[in-house]
């Protein structure tokens, strides 16, 4: 299948935040995956997804024992899908990084930090709700491939 050049690309990622499947992995011999170096390696996946086309999007989305949580965009924006361009450079301070490479950085940061510290259940499930992230996913993908059509139709109605 040829590329073209005037689409934008959508990547999706599912992440497993499972602390039961993580902790067991520090158990074994091979300790080189850690949590903090599987996110620290999905941001360079991410940000190299955005570098390749300024019109790629991005949604990452947090598989949790007890809840799925959008990473990427936040949830208030992720029927979005993917924030602004613009919008992202002017919140964020400019540091000698690519701004938007910083503000996905530091969003799916925070938003793992606050999905696993407002855990508070107590319990541990060696199962995450994998089939929920894979839901919310796809109503992801439903909504960038048909809201410009649906708009496009209602602009054309007067809606």
């Amino acid at each position: 299948m040829a590329y073209r050049s005037d689409e934008s690309s959508l990547l999706i990622v599912v992440l497993d935040t499972n602390p039961v499947w993580w902790g067991q992995q520090l158990s074994k011999p091979n300790r080189d995956l850690t949590f903090t170096n599987c996110i620290e390696e999905l941001l360079v996946f991410c940000n190299s997804h955005l570098m390749m086309d300024q019109r790629n999007k991005l949604c990452v989305i947090a598989a949790h024992p007890s809840k799925n949580k959008f990473l990427f965009p936040k949830s208030e924006l992720a029927d979005e899908t993917a924030s602004d361009d613009s919008e992202i450079m002017r919140q964020t301070k400019s540091d000698g990084q690519y701004e938007l490479f910083a503000k996905v950085s530091e969003t799916i940061r925070e938003e793992v930090k606050d999905l696993i510290f407002s855990d508070t259940s107590g319990e541990l499930h060696a199962d995450c709700m994998l089939s929920g992230a894979m839901s919310m996913a796809l109503c992801c993908i439903l909504s960038v491939a048909w809201l410009p059509v649906i708009n496009h139709f209602a602009a054309k109605c007067g809606l």
